[in-house]
């Protein structure tokens, strides 16, 4: 699919398959299942100090980047290479408008084809609450089952990187979108819940003052 968002790992459409397994876990957990979403989170979502965002979908900042998928010069240019023997449909889409823009980067149908810069925004605020919920059902079954399935990292970590992705949305997603209620936009309320009963103060603090400049 050249589409950005389904095959980006981003925004309802291609999130939406570690968003189902992480919701699935709080009610039918699995420890094979869970060890996935502990996969996917340490080394496809979350790029902490390595500082390789460009191989992830969220920073060190927290912030949300539009997409895992774009077109640059180097793979246009390469019929051989491995960008054309891995997605050879993806590579002729591609080419086929690339090759010809006179701007040098994103001539094509908006949602194909993006520059590895346009993919790398984070302005997008409906990207974040499906993140979040990832780190959030991570936190709940690591605190409520006995042993913990998780093995990657501990139930407050994951709390709290689901409070600082819920307020880096409001950071970096602007554009008119952050202050709106989003899909899946109901996870911050159980955030800010439990950020309070496991005593994460500054953190909820944090999070309860963006929630009050918001309804103003």
């Amino acid at each position: 699919d050249p589409r950005v968002f389904m095959a980006g790992h981003s925004d309802e459409s291609g999130a939406s398959a570690p968003l189902a397994m992480s919701v699935k876990q709080l009610g039918l957990p699995s420890d094979a299942e869970v060890g996935k979403l502990e996969e996917y989170v340490h080394e496809t979502l979350w790029a902490g100090a390595s500082g390789r965002r460009s191989s992830f979908l969220q920073g060190a900042d927290h912030s949300v980047r539009l997409s895992m998928l774009y077109w640059n010069d180097a793979m246009d240019k390469d019929p051989s290479g491995p960008a054309r023997r891995a997605l050879p449909a993806l590579y002729d889409h591609c080419h086929k408008c690339w090759a010809s823009c006179k701007k040098g980067r994103d001539c094509c149908y908006w949602m194909h084809c993006w520059s590895e810069e346009h993919s790398l925004e984070t302005w997008r605020a409906y990207n974040y609450p499906h993140v979040t919920v990832g780190y959030w059902s991570l936190y709940r079954v690591a605190r409520h089952i006995s042993p913990p399935p998780t093995k990657r990292a501990g139930w407050r970590w994951y709390l709290e990187q689901a409070g600082r992705t819920a307020v880096a949305m409001h950071t970096f997603g602007g554009r008119g979108t952050s202050q709106w209620g989003l899909m899946v936009g109901s996870i911050f309320v159980a955030v800010l819940a439990d950020l309070r009963r496991e005593g994460l103060t500054a953190l909820a603090d944090e999070l309860e003052a963006i929630k009050e400049r918001r309804m103003r």
